[in-house]
């Protein structure tokens, strides 16, 4: 049994063997698989069940709202402004052409110990803070573009969240104040927006594609204590790019 879900349509296919069954059992089949389908995300108590209705014609809006709590249409209007005006300056590090695919054949890896984190605002935020700024430097751009899987448990972190492109735009005449408080604000928006994968953004414009070109993905984990030896637990933040 096979099924593909798509905006054209929405697709049940089953394969069978002639010898035990024919085609219009197969058939039968199919529709009830498809009515099972569609009655097993009305009857969940979840805001697809309450728009079942709105969307029962299609097996494929159904399953998206169940998925990302809002309808295809609404999601898209809350994602459309994005990157409106994108330039390619926007990447760190910049590629030597814009067709260029860099395969990864190294990693690196460093630990800070000891920092001292501000306490008027999240280590997430002063995480993408810091490596924005730094990107905007090295880029020559005020714009800036990361990929964030995964922003932290103050914005609702999940294990295994789909990657995303997220903009940001570095005045250098800001207070070290002003500029956190933006980039809270962006990270707090932008964590707001629904969960589109990669492959359907970049279908919706050039600039979307260039924005998920993204070169630099940063993840921060949550919080873990640790123990070190002679003194007591203390907090530790991984991030990652």
């Amino acid at each position: 049994m096979a099924a593909t879900l798509n905006n054209g349509g929405t697709e049940v296919s089953i394969q069978y063997q002639t010898d035990f069954a024919s085609l219009a059992n197969a058939q039968s089949i199919e529709a009830a698989l498809q009515t099972a389908i569609l009655g097993s995300v009305a009857q969940q108590d979840t805001p697809a069940a309450t728009s079942y209705a709105k969307f029962s014609e299609s097996l494929y809006s159904v399953y998206f709202y169940h998925t990302v709590d809002t309808d295809e249409a609404s999601a898209l209007e809350q994602w459309k402004d994005q990157f409106k005006g994108i330039d390619a300056g926007c990447h760190f590090p910049s590629l030597p052409y814009a067709s260029h695919k860099p395969n990864v054949d190294a990693s690196a890896s460093c630990t800070i110990e000891n920092l001292q984190w501000r306490n008027d605002c999240g280590v997430t935020t002063q995480i993408i803070a810091s490596w924005a700024l730094l990107q905007a430097s090295y880029g020559g751009s005020a714009g800036v573009l990361i990929g964030a899987c995964s922003l932290g448990a103050e914005h609702g972190a999940e294990s295994g969240v789909m990657p995303t492109p997220m903009r940001m735009t570095i005045e250098l005449d800001q207070s070290i104040s002003s500029y956190l408080a933006s980039v809270q604000s962006t990270i707090a928006s932008s964590s707001k927006l629904p969960r589109l994968s990669i492959h359907r953004l970049r279908g919706l414009s050039g600039e979307f594609s260039l924005a998920c070109d993204f070169q630099a993905l940063l993840s921060v984990e949550g919080a873990s204590s640790v123990q070190s030896k002679g003194q007591g637990p203390k907090q530790r933040t991984r991030s990652k790019l």
